[in-house]
């Protein structure tokens, strides 16, 4: 017997997707313009060299997001989300603890880039949740992400002006740790 479209399994899978996604890759690609200003007072770097770190981010974020593609394909989604989640987490703890030394910037961003492509397996769960209404399932969680993009920036500010900015790196650790068992328990099979 087929499942119903729409049933409570289903929009509890989909609002795990939608907190997973918020946390995980949408953050890691968020922060970085809210942790420029402190961090370039704190060690002396040019904004340039700050900002040359999104250069790493997007360059490794797009060499895995074809690894994790394959591996979503072979496996299912919920192993890369699961590696999204913990190294996004441990990345951002790594963050938390930087120095002076650029190379650790641009290393962890680049861990950061590797740790975001592992959206691409929200999209493929919600994507095959829904058959008739996928269209509309998609949408919906595209428009989430407009809203994440235009929260994030404000949280991480309060964040910032509340913890410093290495408190905030080790508040959106904990938040990915939090997430990760809840994705292994409700992200199910291939």
């Amino acid at each position: 017997m087929q499942e119903p479209e729409v049933t409570p399994r289903k929009l509890m899978i989909a609002a795990v997707c939608l907190l997973g996604s918020t946390f995980v890759p949408y953050v890691e690609a968020t922060i970085s313009p809210m942790m420029m200003l402190p961090m370039t007072e704190e060690f002396g770097w040019t904004r340039t060299e700050f900002a040359f770190a999104s250069t790493f981010f997007f360059i490794l974020g797009t060499a895995t997001v074809l690894v994790f593609g394959k591996v979503a394909d072979r496996y299912g989604p919920r192993l890369i989300l699961l590696v999204g989640a913990v190294c996004g987490g441990a990345t951002m703890l790594l963050l938390s603890q930087q120095t002076a030394e650029l190379w650790r910037l641009y290393l962890a961003y680049a861990l950061l880039g590797a740790c975001g492509s592992s959206g691409l397996g929200y999209t493929k769960i919600i994507g095959t949740l829904f058959a008739s209404h996928r269209g509309k399932a998609l949408a919906i969680f595209g428009g989430e992400s407009i809203i994440a993009l235009g929260t994030l920036p404000l949280l991480t500010n309060w964040l910032n002006v509340q913890l410093g900015w290495r408190g905030t790196y080790v508040v959106y650790a904990l938040v990915m740790f939090a997430i990760t068992p809840i994705l292994f328990f409700v992200i199910r099979g291939p």
